[in-house]
């Protein structure tokens, strides 16, 4: 199976309006012109949102590049995921993935027409990781170019994805075979912290990781979503809109020992942090092999300790 990046993830969240001015203000981001499965009014007056982003039901849908949206906020009680999507090439590929992983004994499903709107796509499908995430394979994506940013911001997208996310597991060996066997995603590197606590990052295109699998004891839930700039200023430009908004800086800048990025981490509006970063490694299959990765942050990144994480991730029980 090959897939081609984390094309989109949805959250939920209490407050989704809350996600427009931090998306948009800090980070950079632009409201969706159009709404997923919504007219562009190409011969008309245009899109009934009129680009504000907010769908009737209060979703919010961002866009960072030329797809017509990257991130979902829908209402919800409790802030989470609520779904990952991983794109393949066309149809023929979506099936072709189905069958893999029906035949190890994943329970996939198609996605009706009304879901496959609801994401701006020509199909899906979907299942659930064994931590219960809805985890969702789709082509087609709409493409409507016209990204500008209210920061000047640019983000490093297209055959790599949007970005990582980061997720807390309670079963690493099953969410491995999930996301290894099932999905077909690489292992980069991991990165053992303490007994029993360790941190693996998989790759599904040169990016170094596109899904980080933490286990830090018997819970899940979303560290962190990192979005990757193209200039390590405009990491230096976020992190002075962040002071300036009041976002608190749950990690200074520095540099990852592992996937070697300039970052720095903030505390998103749904109590997950969002990563801002640089300069990434990028992976080339020829040649990378798999490894273990030991030692410290080679500088900064003060905030990130095993017991920051574990304290974290102990939150969403």
């Amino acid at each position: 199976m090959k897939l081609h990046g984390l094309g989109y993830i949805g959250f939920v969240a209490p407050d989704p309006a809350a996600w427009l001015p931090f998306a948009t203000q800090v980070l950079g981001l632009m409201p969706a012109r159009a709404l997923p499965g919504e007219d562009f009014g190409l011969m008309g007056s245009g899109p009934a949102s009129g680009g504000t982003g907010v769908a009737p039901d209060g979703s919010v849908y961002l866009k960072m590049d030329e797809r017509q949206w990257r991130l979902g906020i829908h209402p919800g009680d409790a802030a989470g995921v609520a779904y990952l999507g991983f794109e393949v090439s066309d149809a023929e590929a979506l099936v072709h993935a189905m069958e893999e992983m029906g035949a190890i004994g994943v329970a996939i499903k198609p996605g009706s027409a009304r879901e496959a709107a609801a994401r701006g796509v020509q199909g899906l499908a979907w299942c659930h990781d064994p931590s219960g995430n809805r985890v969702e394979l789709f082509h087609g994506p709409v493409n409507d170019l016209a990204f500008v940013s209210p920061q000047g911001a640019e983000f490093l997208t297209g055959p790599l994805g949007l970005g990582h996310a980061l997720l807390f597991v309670a079963d690493l060996d099953a969410s491995l075979h999930f996301y290894r066997d099932a999905l077909g995603l690489k292992r980069s590197d991991f990165i053992t912290v303490g007994p029993g606590m360790a941190v693996h990052f998989l790759r599904c295109t040169p990016r170094h990781h596109s899904i980080g699998l933490a286990h830090f004891g018997p819970f899940d839930g979303i560290h962190h979503l990192m979005l990757e700039v193209t200039t390590l200023d405009a990491v230096g430009a976020a992190l002075d809109r962040a002071h300036a908004a009041g976002v608190a800086i749950t990690s200074t800048l520095g540099r990852h020992v592992n996937d070697r990025t300039v970052s720095f981490y903030m505390r998103g509006p749904s109590g997950f942090d969002v990563e801002v970063g640089f300069d990434g490694v990028l992976v080339d299959d020829a040649t990378w092999c798999d490894r273990e990765v030991a030692g410290k942050e080679p500088w900064g990144h003060k905030g990130i300790t095993p017991e920051a994480l574990e304290k974290f991730g102990q939150s969403l029980s």
